[in-house]
């Protein structure tokens, strides 16, 4: 199955993924990159994640998928979000807090 279809069924089916591309990106991971849960503890080897599509790649098929298909958007607040990062673009670095 091709990126764009998976993605696709995943933003049909869940709107937690419609309105976040972490939770998008980790529903991805969970279904293609062997992620495992040993003792209630998650499990991705090395291996696993360097062969796991990147977030860049799935991110991008969101975004071909929106521009076709309107109503699988995030809610209004997610995307005013979104259009305002994208305003910024050249300024804005994505990074989250570090603890």
């Amino acid at each position: 199955m091709k990126v764009y279809d998976f993605v696709k069924g995943l933003l049909e089916r869940d709107v937690k993924c419609r309105n976040s591309d972490k939770e998008l990106i980790w529903k991805v991971w969970e279904a293609t990159a062997k992620v495992r849960y040993i003792n209630g503890k998650l499990v991705l080897s090395k291996e696993d994640f360097l062969s796991a599509l990147t977030p860049e790649t799935i991110t991008r098929a969101r975004r071909k998928i929106v521009e076709r298909y309107p109503h699988l958007k995030g809610s209004e607040v997610t995307e005013l979000a979104r259009g305002l990062k994208e305003k910024e673009k050249g300024t804005f670095i994505y990074r989250d807090k570090l603890l």
